[in-house]
């Protein structure tokens, strides 16, 4: 029983930090994605060239922590190839 007591006394205080560091939940509308962030990311555009020469539009989602719990450096990338078909086929 002692040991359950100390236990519980060591993790209350890292608890409680790790709490304070919570994630945001932030969606992309323009995307079509829902991600878990530590913070508002900074979005950057860019073209992402295909095996076959083709190029599709991208935007890279990046979060930088430099302190506490979450410090990291978080990166998704999306590309939309929703119109794939057609980049391709103007491509030949």
């Amino acid at each position: 029983m002692k040991k359950y007591i100390y236990l519980i006394l060591l993790s209350v205080p890292f608890g409680s930090a790790i709490h304070a560091q919570m994630w945001d939940t932030y969606w992309s509308d323009e995307d079509l994605f829902t991600v878990l962030f530590p913070a508002e990311p900074v979005i950057t555009e860019f073209v992402w060239p295909s095996e076959y020469g083709a190029e599709f539009p991208g935007r890279r989602y990046t979060v930088d922590v430099e302190e506490g719990f979450l410090a990291g450096h978080y990166v998704i990338s999306v590309i939309d190839y929703r119109d794939a078909f057609n980049v391709h086929l103007n491509r030949t």
